[in-house]
């Protein structure tokens, strides 16, 4: 089994501008109309954390594992709506 490459970035907080950006592309949670199937949820959320991977991140690096994109996501997003940078 190929290990996975480990993000040292550590997580935070989106801009406005960022934010502003994530939500015109439809996958802020918070604003997820019409989305309130279990599948759509999965979808945007799976969606949304791969774009705050690319976009916030720059991370396109198909060796690091989904589970770590998927935290870093998931931190970013609680960061940027309660300003905690506490781990």
């Amino acid at each position: 089994m190929k290990s996975s490459t480990k993000i040292i970035t550590p997580a935070r907080s989106m801009t406005f501008g960022e934010l502003k950006a994530f939500r015109a592309a439809g996958l802020d949670p918070a604003f997820g109309e019409g989305k309130e199937s279990g599948l759509g949820v999965i979808k945007m959320k799976a969606e949304g954390g791969e774009w705050i991977a690319e976009k916030i991140y720059g991370l396109t690096d198909e060796g690091v594992a989904y589970s770590e994109i998927m935290q870093l996501a998931e931190d970013t997003y609680r960061l940027t709506y309660s300003g905690d940078e506490k781990n």
